[in-house]
Protein backbone atom coordinates (compact mmCIF):
# COMPACT_ATOMS: atom_id res chain seq x y z
CA UNK A 1 0.00 0.00 0.00
CA UNK A 2 1.66 3.41 -0.93
CA UNK A 3 -0.47 6.42 -0.16
CA UNK A 4 -0.13 9.99 -1.98
CA UNK A 5 -0.51 13.23 -0.88
CA UNK A 6 -2.76 14.53 -3.64
CA UNK A 7 -3.79 18.10 -1.99
CA UNK A 8 -4.46 20.14 1.06
CA UNK A 9 -7.24 21.25 2.99
CA UNK A 10 -6.10 24.68 5.30
CA UNK A 11 -7.77 24.87 8.43
CA UNK A 12 -8.43 28.07 10.08
CA UNK A 13 -7.98 26.08 13.93
CA UNK A 14 -6.11 23.30 15.34
CA UNK A 15 -7.92 19.81 14.02
CA UNK A 16 -9.42 17.46 16.74
CA UNK A 17 -10.71 14.84 14.08
CA UNK A 18 -11.25 13.70 10.94
CA UNK A 19 -14.04 11.47 9.38
CA UNK A 20 -14.28 9.92 5.60
CA UNK A 21 -17.90 8.73 4.22
CA UNK A 22 -18.67 6.13 3.01
CA UNK A 23 -20.53 6.00 0.13
CA UNK A 24 -20.25 3.57 -3.15
CA UNK A 25 -21.28 6.91 -4.77
CA UNK A 26 -18.16 9.10 -5.53
CA UNK A 27 -20.30 12.37 -5.72
CA UNK A 28 -21.92 11.62 -2.36
CA UNK A 29 -18.09 11.58 -0.37
CA UNK A 30 -17.40 14.15 2.32
CA UNK A 31 -14.97 14.51 4.68
CA UNK A 32 -15.60 15.93 8.10
CA UNK A 33 -13.12 18.17 10.32
CA UNK A 34 -14.02 18.97 13.94
CA UNK A 35 -11.30 22.10 15.35
CA UNK A 36 -10.35 23.24 18.46
CA UNK A 37 -13.20 25.79 18.20
CA UNK A 38 -16.09 22.99 18.99
CA UNK A 39 -17.05 22.93 15.08
CA UNK A 40 -17.71 20.31 12.15
CA UNK A 41 -17.07 21.30 8.88
CA UNK A 42 -18.14 19.24 6.10
CA UNK A 43 -16.46 19.34 2.90
CA UNK A 44 -17.44 17.38 -0.25
CA UNK A 45 -14.23 14.82 -0.99
CA UNK A 46 -14.30 16.33 -5.14
CA UNK A 47 -13.15 19.34 -5.34
CA UNK A 48 -12.83 20.01 -1.31
CA UNK A 49 -15.11 22.57 -1.25
CA UNK A 50 -17.51 23.78 1.80
CA UNK A 51 -20.88 21.89 1.79
CA UNK A 52 -22.32 22.44 5.70
CA UNK A 53 -20.91 23.98 9.43
CA UNK A 54 -21.95 21.78 12.66
CA UNK A 55 -22.27 23.55 15.78
CA UNK A 56 -23.70 23.05 18.84
CA UNK A 57 -21.47 21.41 20.88
CA UNK A 58 -19.90 23.47 24.13
CA UNK A 59 -16.07 22.02 24.22
CA UNK A 60 -14.52 20.52 21.01
CA UNK A 61 -15.18 17.16 18.87
CA UNK A 62 -13.11 14.51 19.69
CA UNK A 63 -14.58 11.53 17.41
CA UNK A 64 -17.19 11.29 15.21
CA UNK A 65 -18.74 8.69 12.39
CA UNK A 66 -20.71 9.34 9.57
CA UNK A 67 -23.33 6.47 8.77
CA UNK A 68 -22.85 3.86 5.82
CA UNK A 69 -25.52 5.93 3.41
CA UNK A 70 -24.48 8.93 4.16
CA UNK A 71 -27.46 10.36 6.18
CA UNK A 72 -26.16 10.66 9.47
CA UNK A 73 -23.06 11.82 11.23
CA UNK A 74 -22.31 11.18 15.10
CA UNK A 75 -20.09 13.54 16.99
CA UNK A 76 -18.57 13.04 20.38
CA UNK A 77 -17.27 16.02 22.52
CA UNK A 78 -15.23 16.66 25.42
CA UNK A 79 -18.59 18.31 26.78
CA UNK A 80 -19.84 14.90 27.35
CA UNK A 81 -22.17 14.58 24.71
CA UNK A 82 -22.68 12.70 21.47
CA UNK A 83 -25.03 14.58 18.89
CA UNK A 84 -26.52 12.69 16.09
CA UNK A 85 -26.66 15.37 13.06
CA UNK A 86 -28.35 14.94 9.49
CA UNK A 87 -26.22 15.69 6.62
CA UNK A 88 -28.63 16.45 4.19
CA UNK A 89 -29.44 20.12 6.11
CA UNK A 90 -26.81 19.54 9.04
CA UNK A 91 -29.50 19.99 11.40
CA UNK A 92 -28.68 18.06 14.99
CA UNK A 93 -31.43 15.44 15.58
CA UNK A 94 -30.56 14.23 18.52
CA UNK A 95 -28.31 15.49 21.55
CA UNK A 96 -27.41 12.78 24.22
CA UNK A 97 -25.42 13.42 27.68
CA UNK A 98 -23.70 10.31 27.23
CA UNK A 99 -20.92 9.87 29.61
CA UNK A 100 -19.24 11.02 33.22
CA UNK A 101 -16.05 12.18 31.05
CA UNK A 102 -15.09 13.23 27.31
CA UNK A 103 -16.09 11.06 24.71
CA UNK A 104 -13.44 9.68 23.04
CA UNK A 105 -15.00 7.27 20.55
CA UNK A 106 -17.66 6.22 18.73
CA UNK A 107 -18.62 4.46 15.60
CA UNK A 108 -21.90 3.41 13.56
CA UNK A 109 -22.75 -0.54 13.39
CA UNK A 110 -22.20 -1.21 9.54
CA UNK A 111 -25.47 -1.03 7.67
CA UNK A 112 -27.69 0.48 10.26
CA UNK A 113 -28.02 3.69 12.70
CA UNK A 114 -26.81 2.23 15.57
CA UNK A 115 -23.75 3.26 17.32
CA UNK A 116 -21.50 2.59 19.92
Amino acid sequence: VELVHVRTLKMGDDVTAVCHSHSRDPSKLVVAVATLDATVRVFFHHSLSFFLQLYGHKLPVLCMDISDDNALIATGSADKTVKIWGLDFGDCHRSLLAHSDSVMQLRFVPQTHYFF
